[in-house]
């Protein structure tokens, strides 16, 4: 477990792989979902949304390990070099992210489940996932209510990585100081 930790500047392995892991996986499923409700309903919305339901459940379940190993591994402290409303800015743009990277998955897993009609949803096409019990069934004006609150979080998560992006690039090339060192396992 040992080689698994931090530095004390720079975060774990096992963190900087989730992170990276899901930065590319959240970037494509904004994406594909900002995409794939347009479309004409057809075999081909199907397979996107069937691919786009995959990738949520996959992403909540990452998102959980990752909210999991940041509490078992505490990342590395804030950079001293911070002033305290960037250090306070940090904290609340880490903190809203994993609240979007858990909520929106659970609130799409919700909406589906919510669907009057059956709705099921294959795990990469593997098995059945199931609905989420506590509303299974519940009707339209709950699946619209939940898929309503889903599209609320996937903006405002899409605003919050611009957000976290920008301060990272910010400090990284404008203050100039080795922000980026310390989740690029690249970097020196």
């Amino acid at each position: 477990m040992a080689r698994f930790r931090r530095s004390a500047e720079r975060y774990s392995a096992v963190a900087a792989t989730l992170h990276w892991l899901l930065a590319g996986l959240l970037v494509f499923q904004l994406g594909l979902g900002a995409w794939m409700v347009g479309l004409p309903l057809g075999l081909q919305k199907y397979q996107l949304f069937q691919l786009h339901k995959s990738l949520g459940i996959l992403i909540l379940l990452l998102s959980l390990m990752r909210l999991g190993w940041r509490l078992a591994v505490p990342p590395p402290p804030l950079a001293a070099w911070l002033k305290p409303w960037e250090r306070t800015a940090a904290r609340a743009v880490h903190w809203a992210l994993y609240g979007f990277m858990v909520g929106t998955p659970l609130l799409g897993w919700a909406a589906i489940s919510a669907a009057p009609g059956p709705a099921p949803t294959r795990f990469f096409g593997l098995f059945l996932w199931p609905a989420l019990p506590i509303v299974d069934g519940a009707g339209k004006a709950w699946q619209d209510a939940l898929g309503s609150a889903h599209g609320v979080f996937a903006w405002t998560g899409a605003a919050l990585i611009v957000v976290h992006v920008a301060g990272a690039l910010k400090h990284q090339f404008i203050d100039r100081t080795p922000e980026l060192q310390r989740m690029l396992p690249f970097l020196r």
